[in-house]
């Protein structure tokens, strides 16, 4: 029988979790019996107990967490539950993100998922190598035999595979220059109208790659498929373009906007899907991509037209002197820094704005703004703050 524990860096993490969720139970002991009512006290109690719970859940954890291979079965054992398939009982194994997946071949049974961070976790994949077949190799195996039984990519076996390493580097092409793109719009949009031109242009181009080698290309892609995918740079560059025009481009008002946007992100998805997957969904991945998709391709319709109404818009300003009422910013992945401006012109309401840090660090609450503002191309009016 071997057995296996948790690694010294997995346990070094876990006590010093468990030591830190000691401290916070200190802390809100301390703020529980300085409470000025009953109520803050209780709260503060009950985040005491969850403190120690944690505490003690972690070092259990780290003491009691083992895999087993014995003689006629492999057991996992945590703190919550122990599960056990017998040699006979497995069907195969998976490898995730730090994970082994030992299946079953009775689907009522529950597979097994063992961590990497087990000590010597590369016995574990060995004997799981030597005794059972990899699903993920032997699905991807399937799959490419799939491809190449199929006459609609060829005339013969070996026309069919030269056919799907064409398609294999357009999309690896293709993804790296998406990949170029998203940084560039995130990073250092210079010269400002090319590259969101191109965060307009690469979906669009990543959709006409798809056509040219349509059926080979899919629309969802992870590592153990033969066939390629560009969904990755495709999400990224439509998020980055979003995430472009919100930063820079103050619109006041989107109005029939928003209907352009919806149409543009239907049309979008319907061309990616039929370019990639033609709508027939063979696995769970194709359907979660069905349902989530069109997020992404809304946030291509909102940066697409936000961008075009602002950028194509030739029209003159109308000027207005307003003044700073209020900052603040917004700390996430990006720091954001936005003004608060009195209302003007036609405006009912206050106006918040996105600024630049130079900007923001340089006005002050009462300071006077200068705005310009625009029609728009589109019809959205947006503004400019001198």
């Amino acid at each position: 029988m071997r057995e296996y524990r948790l690694g010294i860096v997995v346990t070094i993490f876990a006590y010093v979790f468990a030591g830190g969720a000691l401290v916070g139970a200190y802390f809100a002991l301390k703020a529980a019996l300085a409470a000025s009512s009953q109520t803050s006290g209780l709260t503060f109690h009950l985040i005491v107990a969850a403190c120690i719970g944690v505490a003690i859940y972690m070092v259990k954890e780290i003491q009691i967490s083992k895999f087993i291979i014995a003689v006629d079965r492999i057991s996992l054992v945590s703190v919550i539950y122990k599960r056990s398939l017998a040699l006979d009982e497995i069907k195969g194994w998976r490898e995730g993100k730090d994970e082994l997946h030992i299946i079953p071949k009775n689907d009522s049974l529950k597979k097994i998922r063992v961590t990497t961070y087990f000590k010597n976790s590369d016995e574990i994949r060995e004997f799981l190598g030597t005794n059972y077949p990899n699903l993920d190799a032997a699905d991807a195996q399937a799959e490419e035999d799939e491809i190449l039984n199929d006459e609609a990519f060829g005339a013969d076996p070996e026309e069919r595979g030269i056919r799907l390493e064409q398609a294999r580097k357009a999309a690896r092409y293709t993804e790296w220059f998406g990949w170029g793109v998203a940084a560039w719009l995130f990073f250092y949009p210079t010269p400002y109208t090319l590259c969101l031109s191109a965060g307009i242009l690469y979906p669009l181009l990543a959709i006409a790659v798809c056509f040219r080698y349509r059926g080979l290309i899919r629309g969802e892609g992870n590592k153990n498929e033969k066939h390629p995918s560009v969904m990755g740079s495709f999400i990224v560059v439509s998020l980055m373009l979003a995430f472009r025009c919100m930063k820079d481009i103050n619109t006041l008002d989107y109005g029939f906007g928003w209907f352009l946007m919806a149409i543009i992100a239907v049309v979008v998805f319907v061309m990616y899907e039929f370019s990639t997957s033609r709508f027939k969904f063979k696995n769970k991945n194709e359907l979660v991509t069905v349902f989530l998709f069109p997020i992404f391709t809304f946030a291509y319709g909102y940066g697409a037209v936000t961008m075009v109404n602002a950028v194509g818009d030739r029209s003159a300003p109308t000027q207005y002197q307003t003044e700073v009422i209020a900052k603040r910013i917004s700390n996430g992945k990006s720091t954001s820094y936005y003004l608060e401006l009195r209302r003007w012109g036609d405006l009912k309401e206050d106006e918040e704005i996105s600024v630049t840090r130079l900007m923001y660090d340089d006005t002050a609450i009462g300071d006077g703004m200068m705005i310009s503002q625009y029609p728009g191309l589109l019809g959205m009016s947006w503004i400019v703050v001198d």
